[in-house]
């Protein structure tokens, strides 16, 4: 395959066969052959150079991390650069330090070694998946390319000496089986890539990791079932909230229009704040509106809008923006003073009330 390496054509040949893997590159363009180096030094460093300037200039290399490195932590144990500041190595599930003086100061190339106290030999063992690693060095792996994933754990499951096992190409089943005996080493972690491998742990581990995970799924689904159910909760609250304020609404409406004799007073709603003037609420079979609205209705309380007055008030003649005629009632008691008391004004259409105590006109 071809590839373009810093804007030279550069042949790429992978092989991947029973003898090994083979990665060659080889330059297309000769003019510029004396012009780049591909390196691999002692320690297994790998770089690509470009000559310019006068001196050779390092554009690519390999590793870039230091758990790219080989050994990194030791066998039985695996690198995470995802760490921050903690110890990059971990020992694998079932396994503990080696050296604990070394762990502790940051020495992982003793590596881990298996607890001693347990079996994993037909005592109830298993496996734990380690996701997403570089798995361990393939160069003492058995291969069977005639196995699925699943007949591959039961193949390792089956032989006590088989510490992990994988796949050889990932997909849903697994194609191939890869088995490790004995030491694991050269193992790393990847945030977004890599492949899963299984290791085998004693019962006990293998408890506490199922619990483990066991628990995960759990948290997992109520994170997952909560989504829709606090949806479901809001939408049933919306629906109730509707049907309250609905049925609010048709009783206001009910309660404001009645009927006197042969005359009513229909719903005014759209012109009514149903308050007192100071804000409060009161008990009335009769709709309340603003000062406002009525001070703009009675022209100011004009004495020309005046119907009629007796001892406890006055009666005005109104009209509403909507073109509506109607008489307002103002208790005396409210316009005593020089401070406006909250006063309650019922509004009645095309209705002029009298009283014995009143001067009525026509």
């Amino acid at each position: 395959m071809k590839s373009k390496l810093y804007n030279f054509d550069v042949n790429v040949s992978f092989v991947n066969n029973q003898d090994g893997i083979t990665i060659m590159y080889s330059i297309n363009d000769p003019h510029v052959y004396s012009k780049i180096m591909f390196v691999l030094d002692e320690s297994g460093a790998f770089g690509r150079y470009t000559w310019g300037d006068g001196k050779w200039v390092k554009f690519w290399f390999n590793p870039k991390e230091s758990c790219d490195i080989y050994l990194r932590c030791g066998p039985n144990s695996y690198c995470d650069p995802y760490k921050g500041d903690e110890f990059e190595c971990t020992c694998l599930p079932g396994f503990k330090p080696k050296s604990p003086l070394d762990w502790s100061i940051r020495d992982g190339s003793s590596g881990c070694v298996r607890n001693q106290e347990v079996s994993i030999c037909k005592s109830g063992e298993g496996f734990v998946k380690l996701a997403r690693v570089k798995v361990p060095d393939t160069s003492i792996a058995h291969v069977d390319m005639s196995l699925s994933l699943k007949e591959c754990e039961q193949e390792c499951l089956r032989n006590c000496s088989c510490a992990a096992y994988t796949s050889v190409e990932e997909s849903e089943e697994g194609i191939g089986c890869l088995t490790w005996h004995g030491d694991l080493i050269d193992i790393r972690t990847f945030s977004n890539e890599g492949q899963d491998l299984y290791i085998r742990v004693d019962l006990v581990v293998l408890a506490q990791y199922a619990k483990k995970n066991g628990h995960a799924r759990k948290t997992r689904m109520l994170a997952i079932l909560g989504v829709p159910v606090a949806v479901m909760v809001l939408f049933v609250v919306s629906i109730v909230y509707w049907l309250v304020m609905k049925k609010k609404r048709g009783k206001r409406q009910s309660t404001n229009s009645y009927e006197f004799g042969a005359c009513s007073l229909p719903n005014l709603e759209d012109s009514t704040s149903r308050r007192d003037l100071d804000g409060t609420r009161r008990d009335s079979n009769l709709p309340i509106f603003d000062l406002k609205t009525i001070i703009a209705a009675t022209n100011n309380f004009s004495v020309a809008n005046l119907l009629g007055k007796g001892g406890f008030g006055s009666v005005y003649k109104g009209l509403l923006q909507n073109g509506m005629e109607i008489a307002i009632l103002v208790w005396l008691e409210s316009l005593e003073g020089t401070k406006l008391k909250p006063i309650q004004i019922v509004l009645l259409e095309r209705l002029v009330i009298c009283h014995p105590s009143m001067q009525c006109k026509d």
